[in-house]
């Protein structure tokens, strides 16, 4: 028996639709990258495009290291 006959059309298109949302990456510059891996936060918690913008006005700002991490995480928990 062919391992493709166990398989149906529509559990194909739901893991390829689940890996596709898995890969999906948000584009950070390597010094936002670094600076939130510095900071203890994995960048694969940013999920959304979206919060990129914020997050680098968030690590500009004059706030202390501590400050800068909670409201990046206290962002990326929202979500």
């Amino acid at each position: 028996m062919r391992v493709q006959s166990l398989i149906s059309p529509a559990a194909v298109a739901l893991a390829l639709a689940l890996t596709s949302a898995a890969l999906a990456q948000v584009q950070l510059d390597h010094g936002t990258a670094e600076t939130l891996t510095a900071l203890g936060i994995d960048t694969s918690l940013v999920t959304d495009q979206d919060d990129v913008g914020y997050i680098n006005q968030i690590l500009a700002s004059d706030a202390d290291d501590a400050t800068k991490k909670a409201e990046i995480m206290k962002l990326l928990e929202e979500k």
